[in-house]
């Protein structure tokens, strides 16, 4: 499936207007409620319409959020009021010829207009489904706010990770498969439709290699927003958009963990910050701490060491204390018995390392002022690629 639109914008929200697809104030003739999206049902009809609001006269743009399958060309967006009777702007030709792209669609009202309505029409043969539609003024255009996301998959397909970040922002993912070239083309699959770099190594060549190599090239492609995810987290009722609105209004801060809830083996669920497993890498992290310290692999102790690091480099570091995601922790080990197996041995030669680095086993007051206490090494790791 193919992304409808890649626009998106961070604006004060009384300078624009925007709706899930499922939002109260939008209706349905023949669409079937998705989560807060609405989908095609081999119905024609309106799939979406409403808010039935009013409008000042000015000008302004719409920009659809959502998937399409299949296109075929009888539909159309319009602009009505007067119950349908009045209609004041009418698109055929609304999807780029690729299917790759909603088209940002402007439409001018001559005077205050009461009641009106977005629809979208659809024919028995459309396949798609609508996310949300978002309304600007002509004095408020969208700003441009490009978002990469850095993914390390192992021994899952993150479907549900990949599902829970739908967005009225566009996001470009840049994912490094560590398992088996099995998922391979699963894979390959989930992000068919979205705007992705997927490397297949199909090795545990360590997390913190793969880090930072996505947050290289992240950096490289002019992303404004770097997020690092693991692959067993998803976020809950449009927590990923909130996140990024939180990540964006505390644009000093160099990390930014989000709150989520942890389903425990017994039934419990645990509620705290994410830290390492789900975090936003800000200005701050790239010209003060730089880098993942690639000599703790395959995996732990990198995210204390960036820690310590961060804390004496004295950056900013956030915590969006709203649950927004859920974590099912440890998701790799208990699906892969080979890295079940070798985790003792993991975290032991990584504990060993980080101890020799900072003279303690844990971040805090008993660490080193600087890597192995010796002054003349910094905490600043660069990039390979700088």
């Amino acid at each position: 499936m193919n992304k409808i639109t890649d626009k998106q914008a961070f604006i004060k929200y009384s300078e624009f207007r925007s709706y899930w697809a499922a939002d109260p104030r939008l209706h349905t003739q023949v669409g079937k409620v998705h989560g807060r999206s609405m989908q095609t049902s081999g119905k024609a009809g309106y799939l979406i319409y409403g808010p039935y609001e009013h409008f000042e006269a000015g000008r302004y743009r719409v920009v659809v959020q959502g998937k399409v399958d299949n296109w075929t060309g009888g539909e159309y967006l319009d602009i009505v009021c007067n119950a349908g009777r009045t209609v004041l702007y009418k698109c055929y030709d609304c999807i780029n010829g690729s299917l790759d792209a909603w088209k940002e669609l402007d439409f001018t009202l001559e005077g205050n207009v009461d009641n009106l309505e977005i629809r979208i029409w659809v024919s028995e043969e459309t396949k798609m489904i609508v996310d949300g539609v978002t309304v600007y003024s002509e004095e408020v255009r969208p700003a441009i706010t490009k978002i990469g996301i850095v993914l390390v998959t192992y021994s899952i397909v993150p479907s549900l990770l990949v599902k829970s970040t739908r967005s009225k922002y566009s996001c470009e993912w840049f994912v490094f498969h560590h398992g088996s070239p099995k998922l391979t083309e699963s894979i390959k699959h989930l992000f068919s439709g979205l705007e992705s770099n997927l490397c297949f190594y199909n090795n545990n060549r360590g997390l913190a290699k793969s880090w930072n190599e996505g947050i290289s090239l992240a950096i490289n492609s002019g992303k404004e927003v770097i997020l690092v995810i693991n692959d067993d987290v998803e976020f809950i009722e449009g927590g990923f958009d909130l996140w990024v609105d939180y990540i964006l209004e505390n644009k000093d801060s160099g990390l930014v963990f989000v709150t989520g809830e942890e389903p425990q083996d017994d039934g419990t669920v645990i509620y705290q910050s994410q830290n390492f497993a789900c975090f936003a890498f800000g200005k701050q992290a790239i010209e003060l701490v730089g880098a993942f310290d690639e000599n703790f692999t395959p995996a732990f102790y990198e995210d204390f060491d960036y820690f310590v690091r961060a804390q004496l480099a004295g950056i900013k570091i956030s915590v969006d204390d709203r649950v927004l995601c859920r974590h099912r922790r440890s998701s790799t080990q208990k699906n892969d018995s080979g890295i079940r197996e070798k985790l003792p041995e993991f975290i032991e030669t990584n504990r060993q390392y980080f101890i020799k680095k900072w003279g303690d086993s844990q971040p805090g007051s008993g660490c080193y002022l600087s890597p192995f206490n010796d002054k003349n090494t910094g905490n600043f790791l660069p990039f390979k690629s700088d």
